[in-house]
């Protein structure tokens, strides 16, 4: 498909050199490719739309028409292109037609930055070089419009990203009478970072006795008996500290302050330790794991005071009581219905293991203690009372030469549970020079998330240089200055909220990403016997299957949150129903498989995805109407008028008795995949109703 205006063709050329090359973008680019051009092939030159249009208007037809809806097009993964983009003949009109998720558009915005900015030093250098892609006139003009459609990008993030607030926001789970109260942590603000500042975590244990609420939450093992009453009145936050432009760095935190493998070299005594042991990275071949040890070393041996990652341990929470692995069996059981109880149970035994595994090859390397033991005595003073005030117990044995035992109480199951937890809800996936891994980050890891962010980039400068937060729209209007900066952590379904980090959106806040997992296999051997024709037409399926793309990791067996099927599950039932017959016809275009080649055929494929949905609903054994008076009962702690904590009585109504955060968390879970399913049903109906 020819793309005539210089412009769009650069535009082209760079999105495909620049895609993801991940498995699950890079397989859905033959499907991607042939929309690009269609969006391209209908583009105008810039010029025919500045004379008829004007110059304004020609930047903002440019921007919206073209440039965007390509970059949404590179940006989506397997699951968006299918479920939002449609039908493939249909889907260049579809993507013109507004945002996909505000994932997407975020991904869009930063790709049509990144595409603007590279044409302008691209074309202003062959204008220089006077290279033969390019005449100097075309190269000096695409560099000039790539400039104004950055320009116009810059200025309308404001309203497709920014977060949608009013005044100054406080430190989540904080009431307006906490600053009365005294409970308001103060602001602190980060050295050469004047552009925000922070909020601290508060725990019941920070204030007074007289204000603290009688909550007592379970925490990790620490040796300290001070933190026995945890109650968590505020989480740390990031807040804008004065206006900043668009596309600006916001945060730097440098190299050495972060958690990463390549920083612990030197600075980390276990580390060191094991490195000087041969064989050592055998037992411990991964980063993740290297990392989760190092980091319970440096806060319950070294102590947080003294580490060389001081801000970073200090900044963690001390316990994540709404994390489901930390639950009772009673609130776990709240998730019936969802598949999400089977993943926490997979996790408490996979970290059960994870610490008889660590333990194990600890034990079987004494050298490594012995080289703790060499490099500990070789320390500066701090360091050497930090450890004998953190862990008198553990230095003691192992001074005795009993390794098993100091191992065995360092990497307690209970600590190893903390610092997972700390990685699953506060790690960044960072390329840090070419190597793709993960690491905690202090001070960037207190921005909570939100389905708008004003972060729209986060990467690690190369050689050496610092972790970077950049802005995406401007803040700079009346309300940006002192509320909390909030960052998209993906497109995460409600289930992955929960899992990773302990929250569920407000259910005034729709989350656009969650979907109904299909219990939905993929059987070759749908169509009856094995002779040669059978196995012609399983051939001729899997052929289809295959060519437009359906199945990538099976993730296209869901449905939608707001409950109709997208038309690759449609196409996929579609193909595994249908009859011998049926063939001919689903093989008569590109686009049969996505549209209805026979009535009979459609009704099997909607009662099959009906019978799977009432199926589902039938796990559940409340109804929405008992989850949402559920949701309405107290909190388990009730705080009377003198401000102490005291439990609710048995004379209560049944309807006032109260719950734990954690159930409401389950029941908000279960109401969303209920939602959802009874939209499906409807769906269903109605589309039974117009086939008959």
């Amino acid at each position: 498909m020819s793309v005539a205006c210089p412009l769009a063709k650069a535009v082209v050329e760079w999105l495909h050199r620049s895609s993801d090359t991940s498995a699950d973008v890079a397989a859905t680019m033959s499907l991607k490719s042939p929309i690009i051009h269609a969006i391209a092939s209908q583009c105008s030159p810039w010029e025919d739309c500045h004379e008829s249009t004007g110059h304004s208007a020609t930047v903002a037809h440019w921007a919206s028409n073209f440039l965007l809806p390509c970059c949404r097009v590179i940006a989506a993964d397997h699951r968006e292109l299918w479920e939002i983009l449609d039908v493939p003949d249909k889907a260049a009109t579809a993507v013109r037609k507004g945002l996909v998720n505000l994932w997407n558009e975020q991904q869009a915005y930063k790709k049509a930055i990144a595409c603007t900015a590279y044409l302008q030093e691209r074309e202003e250098f062959s204008l220089v070089e006077e290279g033969e892609a390019q005449s100097p006139t075309t190269s000096a003009t695409i560099a000039r419009n790539a400039k104004e459609l950055q320009q116009w990008l810059l200025k309308e993030m404001s309203v497709a990203l920014k977060p949608k607030v009013s005044g100054s926001t406080k430190p989540h789970h904080m009431s307006s009478g906490d600053e009365s109260r005294g409970l308001l942590p103060q602001a602190q603000f980060i050295e050469g970072n004047p552009n925000v500042f922070i909020l601290p975590m508060a725990y019941t244990s920070d204030i007074s006795t007289e204000d603290k609420n009688s909550t007592t939450e379970r925490t990790v093992e620490d040796g300290s008996s001070d933190d026995a009453d945890l109650g968590v009145v505020a989480e740390g936050s990031l807040h804008c500290a004065r206006p900043v432009p668009p596309y600006t760095q916001l945060i730097t935190v440098p190299r050495s302050k972060m958690f990463a493998r390549s920083v612990l070299s030197g600075r980390c005594i276990l580390y060191d330790a094991c490195a000087d042991v041969r064989g050592a990275w055998d037992a411990f071949p991964d980063d993740e794991t290297i990392l989760l040890m190092c980091f319970v070393f440096e806060n319950f041996c070294i102590g947080a005071q003294s580490s060389s990652w001081r801000e970073l341990l200090l900044g963690c929470p001390r316990c994540y009581p709404s994390v489901p692995t930390f639950w009772t069996l009673a609130e776990l059981g709240e998730l019936e219905g969802t598949t999400m109880i089977d993943d926490v149970l997979e996790k408490k035994a996979s970290l059960s293991q994870f610490h008889h595994q660590l333990v194990t090859a600890m034990n079987s390397m004494p050298q490594i203690a012995q080289n703790i033991l060499a490099r500990w005595s070789q320390g500066d003073e701090e360091v050497q009372e930090a450890a004998e005030h953190q862990s008198q117990e553990l230095t003691k044995t192992l001074l005795k030469n009993d390794p098993s035992t100091w191992f065995s109480l360092l990497f307690s199951e209970d600590r190893l549970h903390w610092a997972r937890a700390t990685f699953d809800s506060r790690a960044f996936n960072l390329n840090i020079d070419g190597a793709v891994t993960i690491a905690l980050v202090p001070y960037a890891d207190m921005i909570n998330h939100g389905t708008r962010s004003d972060v729209i980039k986060r990467h690690v400068e190369p050689h050496g240089g610092p972790f970077v937060l950049t802005t995406g729209a401007a803040l700079d209007d009346e309300h940006d200055v002192g509320r909390e900066l909030m960052m998209s952590y993906g497109p995460l379904q409600s289930w992955e909220l929960i899992m990773s980090y302990g929250f569920i959106l407000n259910d005034d806040e729709e989350n656009d990403n969650d979907r109904i997992p299909l219990p939905l296999s993929v059987d070759e051997t749908v169509v009856d016997g094995d002779g040669p024709v059978e196995r012609e037409y399983k051939r001729r399926r899997a052929h289809l299957i295959k060519q437009h793309g359906l199945l990538v990791g099976g993730s296209s067996l869901w449905i939608g949150h707001r409950g109709a099927p997208c038309a690759a599950l449609l196409a996929l039932v579609r193909l595994q129903l249908a009859e011998i017959e049926h063939f001919p016809l689903l093989e008569a275009s590109p686009f049969s498989v996505f549209q209805i080649v026979d009535a009979s055929l459609e009704q099997r494929v909607v009662l099959t995805l009906q019978n799977i949905v009432d199926v589902m609903l039938q796990d559940f054994t409340t109804s929405m109407e008992e989850d949402e008076a559920l949701l309405r009962r107290p909190p388990t702690i009730i705080e009377s008028e003198e401000g102490d904590g005291k439990e609710d009585n048995d004379d209560e109504d049944a309807d006032d008795e109260p719950v734990s955060g954690n159930t409401k968390l389950a029941v908000q879970l279960r109401l969303r995949m209920k939602r959802m399913l009874y939209a499906a049903a409807e769906w269903c109906n109605a589309t039974l109703e117009s086939l008959s």
